[in-house]
């Protein structure tokens, strides 16, 4: 998954057990951070079905602000934290085998570009969210290429700067 989050200029912040963590527009910021962390989960579902038919994987993903930072004293490791990282978390535990499920903070920045439907309300603590099924192409929806993002697109995206959290769990069925 990291030479696809290369491709799409996402940053792997750790992997742990079974979870992948990656995140767009952290550290250096991007007006189509959600466009291409989509794209990303797109081509993390499509490579996890080209190396193994029996993996599959549950993806969520949120945009908004996040904390970040170094931990530890003596082995240091970069650690995001923050309401955008426990919502992908939580939605990507939801999620049903071989789904890619956004919120709505990201449905509003790549609707035009992305096949979403929506999915059920996902229950947050004392809130619902409000969360869309990204179409893989592998659910018998075609998904929607995304453009590269031109001038209108950008414009009308620089008022969402924030960044947008990928959460990736892949288990072997």
């Amino acid at each position: 998954m990291d030479e696809a989050a290369e491709r799409f200029d996402l940053q792997r912040i750790k992997t742990i057990g079974e979870t992948y963590m990656a995140v767009c527009g952290l550290t250096t910021a991007r007006l189509d951070h959600a466009l291409r962390t989509v794209n990303f989960a797109q081509a993390a579902m499509a490579l996890a079905h080209q190396r193994n038919e029996n993996l599959t994987l549950q993806i969520g993903i949120d945009s908004g602000p996040v904390i970040s930072g170094v931990v530890g004293s003596k082995k240091f490791q970069f650690e995001l934290w923050g309401e955008t990282v426990n919502i992908a978390h939580h939605i990507q535990t939801v999620a049903e085998l071989n789904t890619i499920l956004v919120t709505e903070n990201v449905y509003k920045r790549v609707h035009e570009q992305f096949n979403l439907r929506p999915a059920p309300p996902v229950a947050h603590y004392e809130q619902e969210i409000q969360v869309y099924r990204v179409a893989t192409g592998a659910d018998g929806d075609a998904a929607v290429d995304a453009p590269t993002v031109d001038a209108a697109a950008a414009s009308a995206m620089a008022a969402h700067r924030a960044p947008a959290a990928t959460i990736v769990r892949a288990e072997v069925a």
